[in-house]
């Protein structure tokens, strides 16, 4: 059994230990009176961030911690914890000795007597000025980005439509040239006049494609929408590349999803169009959307069984005027999957593929979910 003086000495011991973890934290700790406001104790930490000794803190009202802009916020804490409220990474602003801010987290224990009566706070605040600095520097960093790509949108409307009136003027000039001269030519001339048109034409293709592109994400309105009504209209404005196709395309019943209307319907027209083109010449194009709902989207899957992709390629398809095949075996320009990928960022989901070369190809996206309380939502 322990002698009194022992237990004493021991009581004094873990006394310095537990004064030595407090004050090298590198947290600030403060305890405060619930009654006064009044600081009744702080660790080191606190004193050499602020830069005040501790004669200048204890004593003195918490309030005079905090810098002019959070007065208000920390009287409305203070509150809290003398209803004993739970207070955790409240967001407030320290101000030190010559007037700077140190942005911190508060989190306050309630020491509580055994009537349970709260007689002081055992507060901590933790220095996040690093954080809030690195935070400056992404928000800057997005905002830069946002205005180049801003600036880089408007510059490819503004070219696309520049470039349009020539090329009006050299389809022009072909139609005039082939209805005056053209049963003076040869076959020969008609052959190049032909070659002029269809490079023309290509031509007007891509801007039209840029154009598109550049106008995705403009004047968006968000709704719910039925997507059994998407597919149906699709499929009806498809009915003769179908027939000519023979397409069979499968579909369950599927889920609303929140978003802006004109742009899903690109993304899924996009997205069938593509399974349609790239389906096997001597095979029956099969087309099968599929859904599974978690918390937050809906997953679909658009499933072919077209030609697929080599798996070393799948995520380079979504990048703007790439092709895996030429354009003698397959028509397009490489766009269409990039306008797709521009409208699920849109929606701030995810798509991606997953395929097999020459059995076919199953892409995935996720899309909102519908909302109970619906509101139109204009970007």
């Amino acid at each position: 059994m322990m002698n009194p003086t022992a237990i004493t000495q021991l009581l004094n011991d873990k006394n310095q230990i537990y004064h030595q973890l407090y004050d090298s934290s590198p947290d600030m700790y403060v305890s405060v009176d619930p009654n006064t406001g009044k600081v009744l104790m702080c660790n080191i930490t606190l004193t050499e961030k602020v830069g005040k000794c501790k004669d200048q803190i204890i004593g003195a009202s918490i309030m005079e911690m905090y810098h002019p802009d959070s007065i208000e916020a920390a009287k409305k804490v203070f509150q809290k914890f003398i209803k004993g409220q739970k207070i955790e990474n409240e967001r407030l602003d320290l101000i030190t000795n010559d007037g700077k801010k140190i942005p911190v987290l508060l989190n306050v224990q309630s020491i509580k007597d055994e009537c349970g009566k709260i007689i002081l706070s055992n507060s901590c605040w933790r220095d996040i000025s690093d954080i809030v600095a690195l935070e400056k520097i992404v928000k800057k960093n997005d905002e830069a980005i946002q205005s180049k790509n801003k600036e880089l949108e408007e510059f490819v409307y503004i070219a696309s439509h520049d470039l349009q009136e020539p090329l009006r003027t050299i389809s022009s000039f072909i139609e005039l040239l082939d209805m005056e001269y053209g049963e003076q030519l040869d076959e020969e001339a008609k052959t190049y006049l032909e070659f002029i048109e269809k490079g023309s034409q290509n031509m007007k293709n891509i801007i039209k494609g840029l154009l598109d592109y550049s106008r995705i994400g403009n004047g968006v309105e968000r709704s719910n929408i039925d997507c059994n009504k998407l597919i149906a209209d699709i499929t009806s404005d498809y009915h003769l590349l179908f027939e000519e196709k023979n397409v069979e395309l499968f579909t369950s019943f599927l889920p609303k999803v929140y978003g802006d209307p004109i742009s899903l319907r690109l993304l899924f027209q996009n997205l069938i169009n593509n399974a349609v083109k790239f389906s096997k010449k001597s095979k029956q194009p099969i087309i099968e959307i599929n859904y599974s709902i978690n918390e937050k989207d809906v997953l679909f899957s658009i499933k072919d069984n077209g030609i697929g992709i080599p798996k070393d390629k799948t995520s380079e398809i979504f990048k703007f005027f790439k092709r895996l095949n030429s354009k003698s075996q397959y028509d397009g320009y490489g766009i269409g999957l990039a306008h797709c990928k521009k409208i699920i960022d849109l929606h701030e989901g995810k798509i991606w593929v997953e395929s097999i070369l020459h059995e076919g190809s199953i892409f995935y996206f996720t899309l909102p979910k519908h909302r109970t309380d619906e509101t139109n939502i204009t970007n």
